[in-house]
């Protein structure tokens, strides 16, 4: 089985802003900690960019602009951004490390960046195709089956049965 070498994700936004680098930053920090893995060091000298050491992970967050003459294929009606916060996650570990259980790690951290702070589009692993936040967070949402008629009568059935088993 081939290991992951880094789990990637990318947010897309109409305009570049170091409050969002920030931003970024502590929501990545409260969902690690949330998640069992908190950071043991971080190091933020380069302006642009933010590296941290967590028990099984070494993420980074980098702040890029994007060239107009790199345009980005955007979904219908959405802008093309103009930068981009990068997450990076790789392992310390890759042999020891479950790609599962990173990859839904990512996609929890993707969703808390989501939410906090607004971007154009989402990017998630290697693909190219941009997901807006709606389409990404659609796929946290809950499932809900349709109720139907048959499902009311087979309930009822259940009911009466197991009523009938307690007298």
């Amino acid at each position: 089985m081939a290991q992951v070498k880094q789990y990637k994700g990318k947010l897309g936004f109409e305009h570049r802003s170091e409050e969002k680098l920030t931003l970024a930053l502590t929501e990545l920090l409260d969902t690690l900690e949330e998640f069992g893995h908190p950071a043991l060091q971080i190091n933020a000298r380069d302006p642009h960019r933010i590296s941290l050491d967590a028990d099984q992970y070494q993420i980074s967050l980098r702040l890029r602009r994007i060239p107009l003459r790199l345009g980005v294929r955007t979904p219908p009606g959405v802008p093309a951004p103009t930068a981009y916060i990068e997450l990076a996650m790789a392992p310390c570990c890759p042999d020891a490390c479950d790609q599962e259980v990173s990859e839904i790690l990512l996609a929890m951290i993707l969703k808390r960046l989501t939410v906090a702070l607004n971007p154009l589009l989402i990017f998630w692993q290697e693909t190219n195709k941009a997901l807006t936040p709606n389409q990404f967070l659609g796929a946290f949402a809950p499932m809900e089956a349709p109720v139907t008629k048959e499902m009311f009568a087979s309930a009822a059935i259940v009911d009466t049965d197991a009523k009938a088993a307690v007298l």
